[in-house]
Parts: C-alpha cells; sequence; structure tokens
C-alpha cells in the first residue's frame, strides 16, 4: 500500500529519513495536441530538528509484523515485483533479486517484516490514522487531509497566540520580542527583524544583479531561461510570481495545497506584499486563511506604557479585532465610552508601540481626546521615520527631532471594514522609495555598471531600470515612472502600448494596454460581419469610423450562412429569415403580439429595427439584446418594454416578476385565457403567442454559432475512403483517457470519520502519522522539505528546482540525474528522472534537493550538475552545470530549462583534467568547464551491467541510471509490461512515477495514438500533380463543430527527392485542409464529414488565388475590414472560384456563391520566417535550414537540407555510393500492397528488371561459351572478357535480387529488418562492387588492345595471359578495399514518420570528398582509358599505312582503318552512352527534388545495367574474331549432342 522510498537505518547522522513520496501532476493543452506538464516530486519524511543519534525504539517491531527470509519465498517462488506489491520497500525488494540473481548465495540471504495493512515500513512500525477510509495511496491522504483544513476563525481570546512555522536559523526580534520570521520576508524590501536588520543584508546584490541575453529579469532581480517567460501566460517561475499573472485563483487556495507552486513562492512588489505563511499574499492586516495575520495583530496589541482604556480604545479603532477581554467594540466606541476613554490618552504617544512599517516608519498621535469626528481618531497626527534612509523635501520635526510626514490620507479611500489595512497601505507606497539600510552607500564600483542601474532624482537611491514604469514608486520624487525614454532602455520584454510612446514593466501587462488590449481580443472575426448587428467599431485608413455592418445592405450580402435563419432580420426587408419555417407573416413583415391587446399581426418591414418598440418583448427591436450577449451563448431575446431587461423564454409566465417597470413578462399570462408554454410534445400545438416568443430563443438550435462548411461544395468529390466515423469516434478515445484520471480526482473528496478537522493542522503543513513503540504507539510528523521539526514547525534552508524539458524527437526516453555537488564536487545529493517526451510540449519537474548541514555552510559554493542520458540506446545526451546564486538566501529558488531536441554533443576535446582509473574526461555543454565522469566499464559500484553508474552519494550510495527493461536504484528488478499492454507495435515504457495508477506508458508508432495505442489516426494521402516538388510543406488542418472555433492543426513535412505522395496522420477528424507551398494556399480537402482515410489530390486548379488578382487597387487600398463585403461579390462573379486569400482570411465560395472565410493570420504567408527555429537552435546538421510548427512548443520540426543531404536531421549523404534504386524508387512502393496493386512506375520497373535479367541471364551465359574456349584464352583479352562475362552475370543477378528485396521491405513481412539489412549491407555493396569490377576489366580489353596493335609482330601472347591471369585477383581486391570506407558507415536508416528505410551513409565531410574520389576513379578512368584506346590504335595504324603507302593521304588511311577497326569503336562507345546517364546522376546532377527528373533517374539507373545485360552484344557479334569463336562453340555442342 505504501512503499517508503528511503529507509535509512542508521539515522545517527541523518536530517531527513524513511519517506513517502507525493506527487502533484497538472497538465495543460499547449498546443494542438501536446501539453505543458507539470510534475512536483514531493517526499514527505521524518525530519528531526537534529541529527539523531541511536534510538532504542527504532527497534521495535509491530506484533502483527511475519518474519520472512529470502530462502523462503524464494522457494515458493516469489518475485520481487510481488514483494513490491506487499507494500516491502524498494531496497529490499532489490537485495532480494540480487540473491535470486546468485542462485541463493548464503551470505546474501536476510530477514524481513511482511505487514499487515494498515501497518507498514521496515518493521511494520507506521501507520496512518484510522479516520482515512477507502484510501490506499498517499497521494489521497496527502489531498484528504489538505482539503480538510479549516480556515483560521479568530477566536474570542484575541491574546492567544497563533502556531505558524517559521524560519528559525537566523535570530530575529521585534522591540525585544521574537518574530516569527517567514522565509518569504527575507529580502522583501522591508526590514522585519528590527533590532537585528538582518532580513535585509545583503540583499542589494540581488537588485543589481544582471541577467544574460537569453534569461528574463524577475522583478526582484533574479533570473529564468527565456524559454520560461512564456510571456506571462505560464506557472510562475520566478520565485516573486513576476512572471505571471497577477490575480491567479490558486493562490487563496493555498492553505488547502501542498504543492509547490504554494510553498515555493513569496510575494509580488505590485500584490498584496504580506506573507500568509503558505503562499497566500495579502496586504498587511487583511485577513490570511493562515490565520498568520494574527501575528500583525499581536504587534499591533502590545500594551507597553499606555493605560489600559487608551490602549484598549486604540485598539478597538484600528478595526483589527472585534472584541477584547470578551467585550464588543462596538461598545467600546459608543461615543461617550470612546471619549472617556480617549481622554485617558497622554497628549502625546505612540501607537502601536513597534514600528509599522520596516523599523523605522511609526505613529504618534497628539490630543487624540479634542477630535470631533470619530473615524478620524484612527489617524496618526505624525508619521515619523528615520531622515537618512527617507530623502523627503517636505517634513515636519516635531518632538525629540523626529522627522514626520502629516496629513498623509487625505485623499486615501478608506475601508470601512478594515481600515487599518488601508492605512498600511498607503504607508506602504509612501515609504517604499526609502532606503532599506543606511550602510549601504553608494560606490564608484556599484555606478559601473551604469547601464542596468537608475539612479533617482536628488537620492542616493539605485534600483535596478527593471523596476522603472512599473506602476511602483521607488523614488521618492516617482521620477522613476515619469522618465522619457522608457523604450530605449534595452529591455525587450517590456510591454507597449499602442499610440503611446511608453514602454512598461513586464508584470504589469494586465493593466497598461486595457484598451489596446481590448482591441486586440476584439480582431473581427468573419462571422460577425453583415450578421445585422454592429458589435464593433474601428477606423478606416482615412480616420472615419465604421463598423462591421456598413456595407452589407448595398451589397446585399446580409443573407449570408451565419445570419440566416437566426431569428434575427439582418437585412431590412428580412429576407434573411424567409422560408425558414412555416411563417406567420407575408414577406416583409414582421410577426408581432400587441403589447397592448395581446393579440398577433404583421409588421411592416419598415417599422423593424427602427428604435422603437412595437411588439410585447420588443422582437422587432432584438438589437439590444443580441448586443447584451455574445453570439456565442444562448441568447435571451424577450426584452423588457422600456427597460434593457433580456429574459429567456422559460422566464416568461414564471409567477415571478422580471419586468420591474410594466410587469410584461407576467401581464399577457394573466390577460391569456391558455396557459403559456414552450414546452413540446406531439399532441400539443402551440398556439400564435408561443410560436413567436417561444421561437425567440428555439432559433439558436438552427444558428451557425462558428464556421461552418455546410454550403460549401466538398473535395475530393469521389469518397475513397476505408472507413468512415464521426467526431464519437475521437470523443470515445478522448473520454477513456481521461477515465483513469478522474477516477483518481474523485478520492480526492474521501470523506473522513470525524468532522472535528482541527487535527489536520496538528503537523502544520506536514501529514500526522502513527508509529508503534514498545511503550505504546505515539502520533509523529512526517514532513515535506520545506519544513523540519517534530510538528514540521520550522522553515527548512533548500534548494527549490523547477526543470523543464523539452524535446521534438517524440519517440525517445531520457534519464535525468540532478546532482547537488560542492567545491570538490563531492555529490550531495541527488534526484532521478525519467522523461518520455511523447505527448508533452514540456514537462517540468518541481523538485528539492537539501543541503547536509542545517544551517548550510556559506563557505561552501554548492551547484547543480545535471547529466542526460537517452535509455533507448544508453548513451549520453550531455552534462549540464549551474551555480546556485545567492547562497545567503534560505531558499534558493532556480528554474532551468534544458531543450533536449537539439543535437547535443558530447564536449569530450580538449578536456585537460587528469582523471582517476575508470573515470574520463568530459566538458559541461553550457560551461567551458571539465569533470571526470565513470565509464560504463568501471565495476566499482553496484549497479547492473546494463545501467549507467553516475557516482556516489557521498561516496556511498551508488547512483544508477537504468535501461527500459530494468529499475529499482540499482537497476536490478526487471521491468515487464503485461501482454498487448501497448497494442500495435507501441512501446511499453516503466513510468517512474505513480501518476494517476499507471505504471506503464506506451509510446505509440506515427499512425496510432490512445493510452494503448488501441485508435488509428486519421489518414490523409495527398498526390502531388502537376506542381514541381518542393522542399518542403505545410498543411493546415481544421475541425469544426457548433460547439467552438475551429480546432486548428499544423503539420511541416519535408519532402524527399522524388516523393509526390504525402501521407499525414492525426489523432483528431479533420473537415478542411489548406496546404501552403511558398506563398501559395491550395485546399486539398473539404468533407462535411470526417474520413478516417481519404486520398485527395494537390493540383494547381487547387490554388487559392490571391484577391489581389479580381479586386481593383481602389478597393485593395480600403481598411481590410471595409474588403470584407466585396468578398461575397467575388464568389458571385467568378463561379470557378474555390478559394482565395486575403491577409486576413482564408476565404472558401459557397454553393451558393457566398464567401465563407476563416480567421488567417499573414504570418504564415511569410511562413519561411514565422517557421524558422530560432537562430542558435542547433537541430540540423549539415547546414541544414531547421523549421518548427510553433515557436516556443513545435511538434513538427524539419530540416531543409542542403542538396545530396536528408534524414531527420540532414545527417546522411544521398550520394555515399552514387545514386541507388531505394532513392529513386522508395516513394512509388505503397505499404502492404501487392504487386498488381502497387503503382504504374513499380510494375513497369519490376517488368523492365525482369526483361533485363533475362537479356543477362542469355547474354552472360553465351559470352562464357564463347570466351571460355581455349583459343581465346591465348591472350590476357579472352580472359578479361571471360571475367566481365560471369561478373555480368553476377550483377545481373544482384541487380534483380535488388529489386524484390526492395520490394519486400514494404511488405508486412515477419524477418523486415533482415531484409532490409540484406538488401543494404550485401546486395547493394555486391552490385556496385561488380559493376565497378566490370568497368575496369572492359578498361583491361581496351589496353591490351592498343598494346597489341602498336607492338604488331612483338606482341607476346603468353606474357599477355600471364599478366591477365595477376591483373583480374588484383582488380577484385582493388576494388573490395575501396568500397570499405563507404560500407562501414552503410547503415539502414528506417524513417519513423514516413515509415520508409533507407539504405544510405552517414555523412562525414572526408567521406564526401572520398566518393568523389572514388566516382572519378570508377568511371571516369575506365571509360578515358577505352575511348583513348580506340583513339590511339585508330591513330597508330593510319599513320603507319600513311607512311608506308604515300599515293594516299593520312584521312583517307584514317577512313579505311576507321572501318577496319570500327568493333573496337562499337563497344567502348556503347558502354558509354548507357552508362553516361548514370554518370550525369551520380555526378553533375545535385540532389534537387523535382518530378520532371524521375523518369530520367529511372531511365538512367537502367540503362547503367544494360552493358553488362547485353556483354555478348557488345563485344561477341561486332568481332569477326568471336563470332567465329562463338560459331565453332555452337558446332561443338550441336555434335556433342547428336553423338548422344
Amino acid at each position: 500500500m505504501y512503499n517508503l522510498i528511503e529507509e535509512t537505518n542508521d539515522k545517527s547522522n541523518a536530517l531527513e529519513y524513511d519517506c513517502l513520496d507525493y506527487y502533484v501532476y497538472r497538465a495543460k493543452l499547449a498546443y494542438q495536441h501536446l501539453y505543458d506538464i507539470t510534475v512536483d516530486v514531493i517526499p514527505f519524511c521524518f525530519r528531526p530538528m537534529h541529527r539523531l543519534a541511536d534510538d532504542p525504539m527504532d527497534s521495535s517491531v509491530h506484533p502483527l509484523a511475519r518474519q520472512l527470509s529470502f530462502e523462503t519465498i524464494s522457494l515458493t517462488g516469489i518475485t520481487s515485483q510481488q514483494l513490491l506489491s506487499w507494500s516491502i520497500s524498494m531496497k529490499i525488494a532489490e537485495r532480494y533479486q540480487a540473491y535470486l540473481n546468485t542462485k541463493g548465495i548464503e551470505s546474501l540471504n536476510e530477514y524481513f517484516y511482511n505487514c499487515t495493512p494498515p501497518w507498514f515500513g521496515v518493521r511494520c512500525q507506521y501507520s496512518f490514522e484510522p479516520r482515512y477510509t477507502n484510501i490506499s495511496s498517499f497521494n489521497e491522504i496527502i489531498e484528504a487531509t489538505f482539503q480538510q483544513k479549516q480556515l483560521y476563525s479568530p477566536s474570542s481570546n484575541t491574546m492567544m497566540p497563533v502556531s505558524m512555522p517559521c524560519y528559525d536559523l537566523v535570530e530575529c526580534h521585534q522591540n525585544g520580542r521574537k518574530w516569527c520570521l517567514d522565509w518569504r520576508e527575507i529580502c522583501n524590501g522591508v526590514v522585519d527583524c528590527f533590532d537585528e536588520g538582518i532580513d535585509e543584508e545583503n540583499c542589494f546584490v540581488i537588485e543589481m544583479n544582471v541577467c544574460r541575453d537569453d534569461e528574463y529579469r524577475c522583478h526582484n532581480g533574479m533570473c529564468i531561461p527565456e524559454d520560461l517567460w512564456n510571456d506571462g501566460d505560464g506557472e510562475a517561475d520566478c520565485v516573486d510570481r513576476s512572471d505571471e499573472k497577477l490575480d491567479v485563483s490558486y493562490v487563496k487556495m493555498c492553505y488547502q495545497d501542498a504543492s509547490f507552486r504554494c510553498e515555493e513562492h513569496s510575494c509580488r512588489a505590485d500584490g498584496g506584499t504580506f506573507s500568509c505563511g503558505d503562499g497566500e499574499c495579502v496586504t498587511k492586516y487583511e485577513y490570511c486563511h493562515s490565520g498568520r495575520d494574527q501575528l500583525l495583530i499581536e504587534s499591533i496589541m502590545r500594551q507597553d506604557d499606555l493605560d489600559d482604556e487608551c490602549w484598549m480604545i486604540m485598539v478597538c479603532l484600528s478595526g483589527v479585532v472585534k472584541q477584547i477581554n470578551g467585550t464588543l467594540c462596538d461598545q467600546w466606541l459608543m461615543n461617550d465610552v470612546a471619549n472617556e476613554y480617549l481622554i485617558q490618552c497622554p497628549l502625546f504617544f505612540q501607537f502601536p508601540s513597534v514600528a509599522v512599517y520596516s523599523n523605522h516608519v511609526r505613529f504618534f498621535y497628539e490630543n487624540v481626546h479634542s477630535r470631533s469626528d470619530q473615524e478620524m481618531n484612527l489617524f496618526p497626527n505624525y508619521i515619523c521615520y528615520d531622515a537618512e534612509l527617507c530623502e523627503f523635501r517636505s517634513f515636519e520635526r516635531v518632538r525629540g527631532n523626529l522627522s514626520c510626514l502629516t496629513q498623509l490620507y487625505n485623499d486615501i479611500e478608506w475601508d470601512k471594514e478594515n481600515p487599518w489595512s488601508a492605512l498600511m497601505l498607503l504607508i506602504e507606497q509612501t515609504f517604499r522609495p526609502c532606503l532599506v539600510s543606511g550602510s549601504f552607500i553608494p560606490s564608484e564600483m556599484t555606478l559601473s555598471n551604469h547601464s542596468t542601474i537608475y539612479k533617482c532624482s536628488n537620492s542616493s537611491k539605485l534600483i535596478p531600470m527593471s523596476r522603472v514604469k512599473d506602476f511602483l514608486e521607488d523614488c521618492v520624487e516617482g521620477d522613476d515612472e515619469s522618465i522619457t525614454n522608457s523604450c530605449q532602455l534595452g529591455d525587450r520584454h517590456r510591454v507597449k502600448c499602442y499610440g503611446v510612446n511608453d514602454c512598461w514593466s513586464s508584470i504589469q501587462k494586465e493593466k497598461v494596454c486595457l484598451r489596446s488590449r481590448r482591441q486586440s481580443q476584439n480582431n473581427l472575426t468573419f462571422l460577425s460581419f453583415c450578421d445585422g448587428i454592429a458589435h464593433h467599431s474601428y477606423q478606416n485608413l482615412n480616420g472615419k469610423e465604421r463598423n462591421e455592418e456598413d456595407g452589407c445592405e448595398m451589397n446585399k450580402v446580409c443573407d449570408n450562412i451565419y445570419a440566416r435563419c437566426d431569428g434575427y432580420w439582418a437585412c431590412s426587408d428580412g429576407r434573411d429569415e424567409s422560408n425558414c419555417s412555416q411563417s406567420l407573416c407575408p414577406p416583409k413583415h414582421h410577426p408581432c403580439i400587441s403589447p397592448d391587446n395581446y393579440t398577433m399581426f404583421c409588421l411592416p418591414h419598415t417599422l423593424v429595427n427602427d428604435g422603437r418598440d412595437d411588439c410585447l418583448g420588443a422582437t422587432d427591436e432584438q438589437t439590444e439584446c443580441r448586443e447584451a450577449y455574445d453570439s456565442n451563448e444562448i441568447s435571451q431575446n424577450f426584452r423588457c418594454l422600456n427597460d434593457s431587461s433580456c429574459l429567456k423564454s422559460s422566464e416568461l409566465c414564471d409567477k415571478t416578476t422580471h419586468c420591474p417597470l410594466l410587469n410584461d413578462d407576467e401581464a399577457f399570462c394573466q390577460d391569456s385565457q391558455f396557459t403559456f408554454t414552450c414546452e413540446q410534445n406531439g399532441s400539443y400545438h402551440r398556439n400564435e403567442i408561443e410560436q413567436i416568443l417561444c421561437g425567440l430563443n428555439e432559433y439558436d438550435k438552427y444558428r451557425y454559432r462558428f464556421f461552418t462548411l455546410i454550403t460549401s461544395p466538398i473535395y475530393p468529390s469521389s469518397i475513397s475512403s476505408h472507413l468512415t466515423n464521426e467526431i464519437n469516434y475521437h470523443l470515445q478515445a478522448q473520454e477513456e483517457e481521461e477515465e483513469e484520471e478522474e477516477e483518481f480526482m474523485i478520492k480526492k473528496n474521501t470523506t473522513m470519520i470525524e468532522e472535528d478537522n482541527q487535527w489536520t493542522h496538528d503537523c502544520n503543513r506536514g501529514i500526522k502519522i502513527e508509529k508503534y513503540t514498545n511503550n505504546g504507539t505515539f502520533s509523529n510528523c512526517l514532513c515535506p522539505p520545506s519544513y523540519y521539526g517534530d510538528l514540521c514547525e520550522y522553515q527548512n534552508q533548500r534548494l527549490s528546482l523547477s526543470l523543464q524539458l523539452s524535446s521534438i524527437n517524440r519517440y525517445e526516453t531520457y534519464g535525468i540525474v540532478i546532482l547537488l555537488i560542492d567545491n570538490d564536487e563531492i555529490i550531495i545529493e541527488f534526484n532521478q528522472l525519467q522523461y518520455i517526451a511523447k505527448d508533452s510540449c514540456t514537462m517540468k519537474f518541481n523538485q528539492y534537493l537539501l543541503y547536509p548541514t542545517r544551517p548550510k555552510n556559506l563557505s561552501t559554493n554548492y551547484s547543480i550538475r545535471i547529466d542526460v542520458i537517452e535509455k533507448n540506446w544508453m548513451s549520453y545526451i550531455g552534462h549540464w552545470y549551474f551555480t546556485i546564486p545567492f547562497l545567503f538566501l534560505p531558499v534558493n529558488r532556480m528554474s532551468l530549462s534544458l531543450n533536449l531536441s537539439s543535437n547535443v554533443v558530447e564536449r569530450g576535446n580538449q578536456c585537460s583534467m587528469e582523471c582517476s582509473n575508470g573515470q574520463e574526461c568530459v566538458k559541461y555543454v553550457n560551461e567551458e568547464k571539465s569533470f571526470c565522469r565513470w565509464m560504463k566499464s568501471n565495476s566499482g559500484h553496484k549497479c547492473s551491467n546494463d545501467s549507467i553508474f553516475i557516482g556516489k552519494k557521498r561516496a556511498k550510495e551508488s547512483i544508477c541510471v537504468c535501461p527500459l527493461n530494468e529499475y529499482g536504484s540499482n537497476c536490478l528488478i526487471s521491468s515487464k509490461c503485461s501482454i498487448n499492454h501497448c497494442q500495435n507495435h507501441g512501446q511499453c515504457i516503466r513510468n517512474d512515477l505513480n501518476m494517476f495508477h499507471r505504471n506503464y506508458s506506451c509510446i505509440c508508432p506515427n499512425k496510432y495514438y490512445g493510452l494503448h495505442c488501441e485508435y488509428r489516426k486519421w489518414e490523409l494521402d495527398v498526390s502531388i500533380d502537376e506542381i514541381e516538388i518542393p522542399s518542403y510543406l505545410i498543411a493546415y488542418f481544421y475541425t469544426t463543430s457548433n460547439q467552438s472555433q475551429p480546432i486548428q492543426t499544423i503539420i511541416l513535412r519535408k519532402l524527399t527527392l522524388f516523393q509526390h505522395i504525402v501521407t499525414f496522420h492525426i489523432s483528431i477528424p479533420f473537415h478542411l485542409v489548406f496546404i501552403q507551398i511558398q506563398h501559395d494556399f491550395y485546399l486539398v480537402y473539404l468533407q462535411h464529414r470526417s474520413q478516417m482515410s481519404m486520398l485527395t489530390s494537390l493540383n494547381p486548379k487547387q490554388k487559392c488565388q490571391s484577391i489581389d488578382n479580381y479586386l481593383n487597387s481602389t478597393i485593395l487600398q480600403l481598411h481590410p475590414y471595409e474588403r470584407i463585403t466585396y468578398f461575397h461579390k467575388l464568389c458571385f462573379l467568378h463561379w470557378h472560384l474555390q478559394c482565395f486569400i486575403d491577409q486576413m482570411y482564408l476565404c472558401l465560395c459557397t454553393n451558393d456563391h457566398h464567401a465563407n472565410c476563416l480567421e488567417f493570420s499573414e504570418k504564415y504567408s511569410s511562413s519561411q520566417h514565422h517557421f524558422q527555429c530560432i537562430s542558435n537552435d542547433n537541430y540540423c546538421l549539415n547546414q541544414g535550414e531547421c523549421y518548427q510548427d510553433h515557436p516556443q512548443c513545435p511538434s513538427t520540426k524539419i530540416c531543409l537540407c542542403a542538396n545530396c543531404f536528408f534524414g531527420q536531421q540532414c545527417q546522411l549523404y544521398a550520394k555515399g555510393l552514387g545514386s541507388t534504386l531505394d532513392e529513386i524508387l522508395g516513394y512509388e512502393f505503397r505499404h502492404n500492397k501487392g504487386f498488381f496493386s502497387q503503382s504504374f512506375s513499380i510494375q513497369i520497373s519490376a517488368l523492365t528488371t525482369m526483361i533485363i535479367f533475362l537479356i543477362g541471364i542469355i547474354n552472360a551465359i553465351l559470352s562464357m561459351m564463347t570466351f571460355s574456349q581455349a583459343k581465346v584464352h591465348e591472350v590476357g583479352c579472352g580472359l578479361y572478357l571471360f571475367s566481365s562475362s560471369m561478373t555480368s552475370l553476377l550483377t545481373i543477378t544482384f541487380f534483380t535480387i535488388k529489386f524484390w528485396l526492395l520490394f519486400l521491405s514494404y511488405q508486412n513481412i515477419s524477418n523486415l529488418r533482415m531484409v532490409l539489412i540484406l538488401n543494404c549491407r550485401c546486395i547493394e555493396v555486391l552490385l556496385k562492387l561488380f559493376l565497378f569490377i566490370d568497368n575496369w576489366l572492359n578498361a583491361c580489353v581496351a589496353i591490351e588492345r592498343t598494346c597489341s596493335v602498336i607492338q604488331g609482330l612483338y606482341f607476346d601472347r603468353s606474357r599477355s595471359r600471364r599478366i591477365a591471369k595477376v591483373i583480374v585477383p588484383l582488380i577484385f581486391l582493388f576494388n573490395v578495399t575501396l568500397l570499405i570506407p563507404q560500407i562501414i558507415f552503410l547503415h539502414v536508416f528506417q524513417d519513423e514518420l514516413e515509415e520508409r528505410s533507407w539504405c544510405v551513409i552517414e555523412y562525414k565531410i572526408w567521406l564526401k570528398i572520398y566518393t568523389m574520389v572514388m566516382i572519378f576513379i570508377h568511371y571516369f578512368i575506365p571509360f578515358c582509358i577505352q575511348i583513348c584506346s580506340t583513339i590511339l590504335i585508330i591513330l597508330f595504324t593510319a599513320r603507319q599505312r600513311t607512311a608506308s603507302q604515300t599515293d594516299k593521304t593520312f584521312w583517307s588511311h584514317l577512313k579505311r582503318k576507321i572501318l577496319k577497326y570500327k568493333q573496337l569503336l562499337i563497344s567502348p562507345m556503347i558502354i558509354v552512352c548507357l552508362t553516361f546517364p548514370h554518370l550525369i546522376i551520380s555526378i553533375i546532377l545535385d540532389c534537387k527534388k523535382s518530378s520532371r527528373l524521375f523518369s530520367f533517374y529511372l531511365i538512367g539507373y537502367f540503362l547503367s545495367f544494360i552493358p553488362a545485360a547485353c556483354v555478348f552484344i557488345i563485344f561477341v557479334l561486332p568481332s569477326p574474331l568471336y563470332r567465329k569463336q562463338f560459331r565453332q562453340r555452337i558446332s561443338h555442342l550441336r555434335r556433342q549432342l547428336s553423338s548422344r
């Protein structure tokens, strides 16, 4: 039931032991299907005030505990996983697994205790109180306990002290009395420790802190990564919440919330500045749910030297308490009593007796008994302060040379319920500009960084520039808020309002631009145009006030789909409401009920919407009610006459008056002879009054409140779908996915047996637990890391860390190890996490790291090291190093962000640190700093062999990172999913956080989704026709419904060389799809009902034209809103127009030739810039350009690669082995389709392959028959040709095998991986090898022929033969050797997105050069040899003949020699011509994508195998000698056959 995550048997040196983890999980939809997920990991432990000596009670064993041994349970077949289900701790389960792994070595046998619920622990010594019912997890106990916490209610005895956790590690006193300091009050700009002032020491260094360019500066001076800023819309990462919206709701409920977001934040400067101790912040003396405001009340109620009567009346006047000593303050404040008691006050006195603000602002009263207005008795005559700290220009010197202000409260707005709090707010605003301490004196060193510091006018106070223009006066003269150059301060986070030259602090984003913000929020939707109601106004380019209804009547577009049949006349003659239902009136008349006699009559259209109420319920003047309610809400269209109240039809005749003036909502009911009702059934027929009044709201059923496609023509018109399914399919998947979460959330409302919940405060912010000892059962407290002590009564020093992780690699799982290290890099503390990128935009882990001593040693420079391991391959991603700033603070709040998508490469070069044996020097990713990392081969630890050893915590406890199939602190326990837990080949991964009772998660393939990958995604195949293949495209998917605005999903897709079909998979149904290529948009899909699988075409006919092509320059120069009425005219005049695009809208033309538009940001038209990754993103390699579909939360990242590079990150090189059949036909194959269902290009390629194979087999056999004869082998040329015949046979054979293996690689076969490897690393290599050998053999033939001609009679045949016998094997070895570097880097690349495999070479710059050299060697040199040899033979023999026969010219001899040796020319020329296209593909072409080149590539590839297939035709038929040898061989075979 409860598994202790940490057990410390030796507690003598422990500040914490025996812990249970509490997890908090929050998810917010960020973009498309991705969520921003926040996970709090909060260990509740015993945290004693001091280190414990050995406690004899620790040996107590509960009598119901059952002692077992490893040996005993192993004989029964119990597994370590079963032990965990018994609530046995992880460490014991791992030791048991080690015992099993060693096959029961006696030395590893040990005894342990199996507990009977509800007891748990090593000796079954712990249990939770029986008040919890039906609670089975620690998470539920935490939730139930905190939800039962009661609000603090002041008792009648106001002098009773409040018990609150305090930060007790510094001495803090106010006027000699100990002050319960909250850690949030340290460095808050106000001295709370009056006597010592220690709470504001060293704080100025935070104010002057300078953030890096990639950071956001919090208002208090601390820095967070830019990634976490999120424009103020995310969760707070600044400790002062200045990066979060001000009025977040959860803060008020922090007293019932144990989560990180409440415990680890202080108060904002522009909100309530008094900490309630639990995350809630209020103005001083306002009510705290926790009751901490009572500490202030206790301080104000110090009597000191005042008489009882004076003290009591002043306390009552302050209003901070309702009664004193059992007597209500109202009785004390009766005029006579109050005056009598005020007379007892001294003529000049201080009240309260302590400072009211910081340690120097005090109130003094004079002659209070003489005041005529009793309320004025509260206000001090003098507000006195330290003049050295507050440099006010005007002040008075009063008694004792005090510096005081007077009449400060003249303009204050008093809160009668809590006037003292209002006064304190005024004091805080007035004295905020004062210096905190006089000990700080500005120096030249301080002013050196003047660009980030602002010096107040006529003051010595310095403030950071970030506090300029923040609506908080930090300078005594207020000059920090009146500065005129605020936009030149260089802060990109400042807010600039439209039409204003000031730039304000980002913390005031919600306030400063309210007007411009309203305008931005009210960007006009297309649906609001021409609906008959002017909701919005705007200024056109001429400065004239316009609204969205202007021009609608003139252009006759008021009768549109969104205005039609909605019960309201958008057209002045009501034509938009005609033919909607059976009408009670003729056209151009409005059904009306007389408000005088309640009879129905038809009102002429000229009297409708004329500003005068002619009908009951003002049904003829609905504009007011329509404007009063958002168009997305259910309208209330019955308006009271001469009133502005709008009612629903259900509020009529309900015997309750809603129209106070004329009672017209009830009067017609009393006068009628029938019972008014809007309910319908089969037997009841409404009368005329009911038809009119009930119909006011029933029109809502037929209205299209949101964008709809119902009137748009579908595309493609012919449905080719495998399955038709509506949105219910998607909803079913969502409901099932949320079911388990709801089950957990419902349990938060667990019922408690007891009604008195005072016990929930016994442990303050901790949890009460029962502990069994030999002396009985006692209550103890488990404290979160923020607290310690027996009752969790002290606030703890700690490092509270928020680590945000993101990765675009959705199939990766990362192990994250966070280490707290000291100066010597000794690991003090660590946390280990597992990050599954699956469905998260970001995942933020909130956690704690505690220092080894209490208080911490400030002379030690603690820091953070983060190690990241990719767990699929168990390889390091990188290491990060962060120093902990401002160690003097009690809580070191750090927020970090790591993007694991970038191609992080370990920095191991130039690492000079000397490391011990078993370690290696590694550099940090983010710092020029090194450390020694344990190597995987090191064996000095307890981790499993497959895990990674990180180090040891304080040289004792091994830190291990487990592979996916193991878990536990030492990775000794196997992790196994249940059978079919993840369907459809999903990857099952164990969660390290047991959230919502899910131990395992599934990472689904691209085609599936769901908790168990059980649902298939919607699929769209887009065929690109008659358009040049782009580098990438952007697809916009829209899901429409009448319940919400269209849901947009953006997918970026990179296209490869010959890809002309793009397949998209999306986890929600869609109805409309546009594809953007460069600046052009194409409509590729429009269906009224979503189809599960669909094939469509992208062609020039589907292009959405720009309105610039249709509208004249006069209209184009109008305001964008003024142009909208002309959109309908476009569709009416151009019936062929399917869609068009404007700078703000993307529009469809409907069947009735109206425009129907989607809001579409103009930023998409410049997609090349909008979708580019940030400049420092290193995701793409080899100069690839990075693009993503969202700036902060990309669901897709693509790399546009340089020519001839491809792969997800451009890490692969396409020309490593020259062009391959994989590249050319890769996108032609169709998955899991038979041969006859394949594309035409595949079928024709298969036919060509088999023809080449048959021709090649015949030619090779005939050639070998020719060149195998002894006569041919007399010279080396015969041996070369015989070898060439054999290599040609092998080449054609491997060529054919290659094609059919490629075909099999796209089929669903069991040994697919083997087929892929065989195809890539074997057949492809052999195919290239024998092609190259064939080229060299042909070159050898040419060389020998040249030698024979030149040498003539001196040609040595036997020597030629001997040389050939050596050359042939050398050629083989030579080619094999040259291929080895390419073979080493050759591998199968499986594209998860495209679900295709490629045989590629991983790019290395030297390998690119090497490949080009090899192409030159294997193609150019053999070809040049053949051509040059032929030319040399002809020229040499022609010159010889010219020398011997001088009667003829050289040219005539040359012609004769060409004719004589034509067979020598034919062979090499044929070879060159057939292989030259392939040579062009390999060298000249630069891998640009183009569908027009597909045929050239394919034909060129096949032509390159013709020489090998036609060796007989090329070498035998042109040669008389070889033809003769062939005929002799045939004759010999005939004789042999006839003799048999």
